[in-house]
């Protein structure tokens, strides 16, 4: 008798949550189209992250070089690896809404920017390419649409400014 009253409670709160959870998905603004292409490029430096890391491990493991050659592939591989699973990890969040992953997406590019002016004052001239990539980045993420996607504004607040 009491397991029934539990098992009834529990399932009448997933009811509730469930239908809540489609009511706001309903209501939720449509994914813009910029984020689905970020979702694409992120997934796809994902898998470029982990196959790259994952071979440059596996050449490390397979080939004997010396110390030095050796402990160099194994960190590359390892920060290609972490890199690329963070992305998809990022892709994830980007695709969902998550207010975290517009976060952690500006704070990349803030991060892009700096490594692009280091680039070109090294001489690297292409390093205007990745940093004209993310000051448009971080122009659309603070778009109004792409901000009340992300749920970091409200669509009244939005339009009154």
């Amino acid at each position: 008798m009491l397991l029934g009253k539990i098992v009834h409670k529990s399932f009448t709160a997933r009811t509730a949550y469930c239908c809540d959870r489609e009511n706001s998905m309903t209501t939720q603004q449509s994914r813009p189209t910029g984020v689905v292409i970020l979702v694409v490029l992120e997934v796809l430096g994902g898998i470029l992250g982990l196959g790259g890391g994952s071979l440059l491990l596996g050449i490390a493991g397979i080939m004997t070089f010396r110390l030095r050659a050796e402990v160099l592939l194994l960190a590359l591989g390892l920060i290609f690896t972490i890199i690329g699973a963070i992305q998809l990890f990022l892709a994830y969040g980007l695709w969902n809404g998550k207010g975290w992953a517009w976060t952690w997406t500006l704070i990349f590019a803030i991060i892009g920017i700096v490594l692009s002016v280091v680039s070109l004052v090294g001489g690297h001239i292409w390093g205007i390419v990745r940093l004209v990539a993310d000051v448009l980045l971080i122009w659309y993420l603070n778009t109004p649409r792409v901000k009340v996607f992300f749920r970091k504004t409200t669509m009244a607040s939005s339009t009154t400014a």
